[in-house]
């Protein structure tokens, strides 16, 4: 087994297994259903959004923070955020008395055994061309509407993950790992998410997924705080890869295998 081999195969474990995701689609459904029998027609839509849609969640064995964004789409949209947030989160204590219900801005969080939801109202911006498809109103926190297009960076990873081989999702997995696991303290989701692909999205040469992993972590280390530790794993990486030039494979991977213990 070379590094590659062992970061393609660890990156697979990562991914959520049969039954977890049964579970967790079962759950969706579940939501969804309740959430149209509470609301009725004051609902215009559910979507689905985030990671989970994205395929760069991680089981909650590895990450008990994993949650399933959900955005509930409201017809009404002459009220503020928070009248929104008042109703669902009376919606999931009706629901999941049984559960933990909290507002966490600017959302509402279902914390069940398997999985978490976050649950977000949301309003149909409309307009008159393409560019108001996937536009929505969802709140900030300051009780006012933000836009959003739910969609754009979901089509920017695509296109990223295409240019790179289709290893970058993998990549994307391995590195929320490591933030977990090694970094000093975690970078939001979204955000070590985005910077990767924005950063690689232009990459069109097939690097091996150690490259790809040293080239996210420059650009993740130049957009945020200092992190130490997160240094140190770089110069890790970089010297796995110096020992793979000088054909010190055994010396590389076993290193390789210590950062991914």
């Amino acid at each position: 087994m070379n590094c590659d081999t062992y970061l393609k195969d660890f990156s697979s474990r990562l991914v959520l297994k049969d039954k977890e995701k049964e579970h967790v689609e079962t759950s969706i459904k579940y939501i969804k259903s309740m959430l149209y029998r509470y609301f009725g027609s004051e609902i215009k839509d559910i979507k689905v959004f985030g990671s989970y849609s994205r395929r760069t969640v991680l089981p909650r064995n590895i990450d008990e923070s994993s949650d399933i964004d959900i955005m509930v789409v409201f017809n009404n949209i002459d009220r503020k955020p928070q009248t929104y947030l008042n109703q669902l989160k009376v919606f999931a204590e009706y629901y999941y008395k049984n559960s933990i219900v909290r507002q966490s801005l600017p959302t509402v969080v279902i914390e069940l055994n398997h999985i978490k939801f976050e649950l977000v109202p949301g309003q149909k911006v409309f307009g008159w061309s393409q560019y108001f498809e996937d536009m929505y109103n969802i709140p900030g926190r300051n009780n006012e509407w933000l836009n959003t297009d739910v969609k754009k960076f979901d089509a920017l990873l695509r296109m990223a993950n295409k240019n790179n081989n289709y290893k970058l999702l993998p990549v994307i997995r391995l590195l929320k790992y490591l933030n977990i696991k090694k970094f000093s303290y975690r970078i939001p989701s979204y955000q070590l998410e985005h910077t990767t692909a924005r950063f690689l999205l232009t990459q069109l040469s097939d690097m091996s997924y150690l490259d790809l992993i040293i080239v996210a972590l420059n650009s993740i280390n130049l957009v945020t705080i200092f992190d130490n530790r997160r240094k140190i794993l770089l110069n890790d990486f970089q010297r796995i890869r110096s020992l793979k030039e000088r054909g010190k494979q055994a010396e590389a991977l076993n290193i390789l295998k210590q950062i991914f213990y």
